[in-house]
């Protein structure tokens, strides 16, 4: 049986018509085993249910069925219309008002004219020839006052035609349409526009998407300026379009409208105020509404209410709270379906908490629920949160057993929680079968595999695999661009890191430009535009890598100003790339293509800490007041990354300089700065005299610490060796 059939048939069933029979007997006819040709039967039966929608047709209708369900394999019936589209069934079944018992058989039986509504299928019986007609003029003067004007004025139709009207509009996805014709048939005399449920649909109309949020508060706004009383549907329809519009003034309004008018919540209000709270981030009111709900007369909640708080709260990060609204849902006798067990896994794998995940997913088996994707998905996530890639692949493996389909979700999930323990192997392979089973990977397979390079140290690989995803025409995000520039400073490519982060800001130079020439005293700083032709001149004479071609790009790379962070010791990269410590000149980076990507706090510590490794004190520096410049805020991290390179570079009163500002900054927190004035007591004695004396005393006790662990281990290891 085909889909729109599958679809119909319990519908057909269900008819009140006098044409059920005829009906039951069409869906028989469709599994007759005798008709050997699917199209044939399906056709036919399509054809008698439209015939069936008639009331005077229900003999004609059983008839055809009956010869339907006779028919031998060697002569099927022969169709006798096209099978309706799905807006065709929804039409049939849901006319608004019954067919009139004086249609003959053989109207019935006559080809419908192709009179059908926008959006349906042309031989659909029963669409209004003259509001087809009007919908088309309508259409065509869209945008247009007068031609608006000029189609209305010369019909004149009741409140329940308006109504049918706007259903063709919006079937034809012109709701813009629909209110410019409102606004014009207020001025008309022979509609009646102040009919609450007209004026409810299309605000409904509206409603449904985002942009046109604005649009129905307004008539909402008008339709009580003018007097028109709304209705309990009414209300909650605006509810549910100032939540989606995100206007949480707008929510509270209309719920003390609602009080106002003495107008009662029923479960619809509820639900479209806990999905208003979930939009706009409002948790706290979310569950002080669902409190008051539960004191309402007459409203009961229902596993929609506590799926819909549930997923609220753990958006919100109230995951604890969101498991205990799951524990009241079934202390209340109100019987979890999929959806909120999804919900409670995914509230588990935001805290953190495997373990209970595992025991969420084990009651929805034993509850009888089949898991879907998205509840293999979120268990997955809650052991790829919690560093448990065996418990995560064993779920893999059940999903694959259980015949749950496979997602692009399922895959980077897995691939990160391979990636985050290092199992980089077991990454590739998942990729593989991801790109075997059909499914695109995506940004996030590119830094799931990125981390999974890093924690191994194979910066070449996070770089492959970087260029890789480029040159399918799939464009690295900033998280992406941040893996990468962590992986290569892991590496001691800081050169390479470099690379990276400036093909953020702009395309990559060719050979030859201006970028990241050599000078003189061996600091990174910003070069003078009138230095560039000498600097550029130096550059060309200087050896490209054993990796680089004519075409590859020089090491450092301009701002977008136009200057650049230049190095000019003449020097081959010493400290940071492979061919510095060898002796040899260091393979150029490869010209990373330009991204819209735009560096954040985390770009920039990855990159100073990839500048730190590789010795480049003075480039880190630099990079830190250009990330100032942009108005990012360092952490403590990137504040521990330049102290060490300070360090490294043996400038201690650069250290006491951040070491101040660090102090003045409210946001870095203790520990950060525990961590500094440990390095300061060992390599900068300096830097006591300004540390707090509550820090300076955690600070010692640690190295105190330190050194009697050492004095232990060195006794241990002197009685070992004595006889």
């Amino acid at each position: 049986m085909s889909a729109p059939l599958r679809q119909a048939a319990p519908a057909a069933l269900s008819l009140q018509w006098p044409c059920q029979p005829a009906a039951r007997a069409t869906v028989a006819a469709c599994a007759a085993p005798r008709v050997s040709s699917r199209r044939a039967r399906d056709a036919t039966a399509a054809a008698v249910l439209q015939f069936a929608a008639q009331p005077a047709s229900a003999t004609a209708a059983a008839a055809a069925a009956a010869s339907c369900a006779g028919a031998t394999a060697a002569a099927p019936a022969a169709p006798l219309a096209a099978p309706p589209t799905a807006n065709s069934w929804e039409l049939i079944y849901t006319r608004p008002d019954p067919p009139s018992s004086s249609s003959s058989s053989r109207t019935a039986r006559r080809k419908p004219h192709p009179t059908a509504a926008p959006g349906t299928a042309r031989s659909q019986p029963g669409a209004d020839p003259r509001l087809v007609r009007l919908t088309q003029q309508l259409l065509a003067a869209s945008g247009s006052e007068p031609g608006l004007r000029a189609a209305l004025a010369g019909e004149a139709l009741a409140p329940a035609e308006l109504r049918r009207l706007l259903t063709y509009l919006d079937r034809c996805g012109a709701a813009d349409v629909a209110l410019e014709a409102f606004g014009v048939m207020k001025g008309l005399p022979q509609y009646g526009t102040d009919d609450p449920v007209l004026r409810t649909k299309l605000i409904h109309m509206l409603a449904r998407r985002p942009r046109g949020t604005s649009a129905a508060l307004a008539l909402y706004d008008d339709m009580r300026v003018e007097g028109v009383a709304p209705d309990a549907v009414c209300y909650n329809i605006v509810l549910g379009a100032a939540g989606l519009g995100h206007h949480w003034a707008r929510v509270l309004t209309v719920v003390e409208d609602m009080e106002a008018a003495g107008v009662g919540w029923d479960a619809f209000t509820l639900s479209a105020l806990l999905s208003a709270c979930q939009a706009c981030g409002q948790w706290q009111q979310a569950l002080a509404w669902f409190e008051r709900a539960q004191g309402e007369p007459g409203l009961q909640l229902n596993v929609v209410h506590y799926t819909t708080l549930m997923s609220g709260l753990q958006k919100a990060g109230q995951w604890e709270e969101s498991l205990r609204v799951f524990r009241r849902m079934e202390a209340g006798g109100v019987s979890p379906d999929v959806m909120a067990h999804n919900a409670a896994i995914t509230a588990c794998a935001k805290g953190g908490d495997w373990e209970k995940a595992w025991a969420v997913f084990l009651s929805m088996r034993q509850a009888g629920l089949r898991p879907s994707t998205i509840s293999y998905n979120a268990l997955i996530s809650a052991c790829e949160r919690c560093g448990q890639p065996d418990r995560a692949l064993e779920v893999f493996s059940g999903m694959q057993r259980a015949g749950a389909p496979l997602n692009a979700v399922t895959y980077n999930t897995m691939i990160s929680a391979c990636a985050k323990a290092g199992l980089y192997a077991r990454a590739q392979k998942l990729h593989a079968e991801m790109q075997a089973a059909g499914v695109a990977d995506d940004v996030f397979t590119l830094t799931g595999l990125i981390t999974a390079c890093e924690r191994i140290g194979h910066w070449q690989g996070a770089e492959e695999h970087f260029l890789g995803f480029q040159a399918r025409g799939i464009q690295p995000n900033t998280v992406a661009y941040n893996r990468l520039i962590s992986a290569l400073g892991r590496g001691g490519e800081w050169e390479r890191a470099l690379a990276a982060f400036r093909s953020m800001q702009h395309p990559a130079p060719a050979a030859g430009d201006s970028s990241g020439k050599h000078g003189g005293n061996g600091s990174w700083r910003r070069q003078p535009a009138a230095a560039a032709p000498a600097a550029e001149a130096h550059a060309a004479s200087s050896p490209s890598g054993s990796n680089g071609s004519a075409g590859d790009e020089p090491r450092s790379h301009s701002s977008s100003s136009g200057g650049g962070w230049a190095r000019s010791n003449g020097s081959n990269g010493s400290s940071g790339g492979d061919g510095g410590r060898s002796g040899e000149p260091a393979a150029a980076p490869p010209r990373y293509p330009s991204s819209s990507a735009r560096p954040d706090r985390i770009t920039y510590g990855s990159l100073i800490s990839a500048l730190e490794r590789g010795g480049q004190w003075e480039r880190a520096l630099a990079a830190f007041e250009e990330m100032q410049s942009q108005g990012i805020q360092p952490n403590g991290y990137i504040f521990t990354s330049l102290i060490n390179a300070c360090e490294k570079g043996g400038q201690w009163e650069t250290a006491v300089r951040l070491f101040k500002e660090m102090q003045q900054r409210q946001d870095i927190s203790l520990d950060s700065m525990a961590m500094v004035a440990r390095k300061g007591i060992y390599a900068f004695p300096s830097l006591i005299r300004f540390m707090p004396a509550p820090l300076l005393q955690a600070a010692r006790a640690t190295v105190d610490s330190g050194r009697a662990a050492r004095q232990w281990i060195e006794k241990k290891r002197a009685e070992e060796k004595e006889p």
